[in-house]
């Protein structure tokens, strides 16, 4: 067989020796192989495809792909792939998307997106915080009259979405946040959407100070759009009172 090469640190294929500087083969080459250094497999190893056997498969679960064309079975690309139109092996994704097929959009700019995850790495869309490309989505409270306990959500989104402990709930009066009576209660994340509940004792009405979910990014709090109905205007007081009726006889 023989090697070749710096370090003689290359593997002849010949039928013969080969040439230990630039590993030509002379007397041809052995079974299974072919080219001028008789460094090409007749037969792709599993994983490889092409002429040269040197492109790479990129089929979902690491399947093989075909020999030739690189075609996946029923054309399943690996995540972060994708066949793309008039093709049949599988391609990186590209303007910005990741994920199976190429479906889902990164929240940076393109080059900076993972495109296996849609991991960020900085260079962040509008409206997103890095270095990780998060954000606050929404704030969502359960209403009731002023002064009785409540619920409120705040949803935060990213890839990975943020850590719960990262997101707080204040009631904002000027400059002031006030986190008395707020518990955090517990977290829920769906795909890269995490939903943080809070309890709230006694809902203040909107003139003594308006809610506020904040993310915390590097020591820094980024806060939500304040909510402004989070209390029915005036609290709702029923009462039942007995009418009586008088009847007057006369004869």
């Amino acid at each position: 067989m023989g090697t070749y090469g710096p370090g003689c640190s290359q593997t002849c294929h010949c039928g013969s020796l080969c040439d230990i500087y630039s590993g030509i083969c002379t007397g041809g080459c052995q079974t299974g192989w072919t080219g001028d250094n008789c460094q090409i497999p007749d037969e792709c190893e599993d994983g490889y495809y092409g002429s040269q056997c040197t492109d790479k498969c990129h089929c979902l679960n690491d399947d093989p792909c075909g020999k030739d064309t690189g075609e996946c079975l029923e054309q399943k690309c690996a995540l972060g792939y994708k066949v793309r139109s008039g093709q049949v092996s599988c391609q990186e994704c590209e303007g910005g998307t990741f994920g199976l097929d190429c479906v889902q959009q990164c929240h940076c700019a393109p080059e900076a997106c993972e495109k296996q995850r849609g991991l960020c790495n900085g260079q962040c869309l509008d409206t997103w915080i890095g270095p990780y490309c998060q954000r606050i989505s929404r704030l969502v409270p359960v209403r009731v009259n002023p002064y009785q306990p409540s619920t409120f959500t705040c949803y935060v989104e990213g890839i990975p979405p943020p850590d719960a402990s990262s997101v707080d709930l204040y009631r904002r009066t000027g400059d002031i946040n006030d986190r008395t009576g707020i518990t955090r209660r517990f977290s829920i994340v769906s795909g890269s959407e995490r939903a943080v509940v809070f309890n709230v004792d006694s809902v203040y009405p909107q003139e003594y100070g308006r809610y506020v979910c904040i993310l915390i990014v590097e020591n820094v709090g980024y806060p939500s759009t304040p909510v402004t109905n989070a209390t029915y205007g005036e609290q709702i007081a029923c009462h039942r009172f007995t009418l009586l009726y008088f009847c007057e006889i006369r004869l």
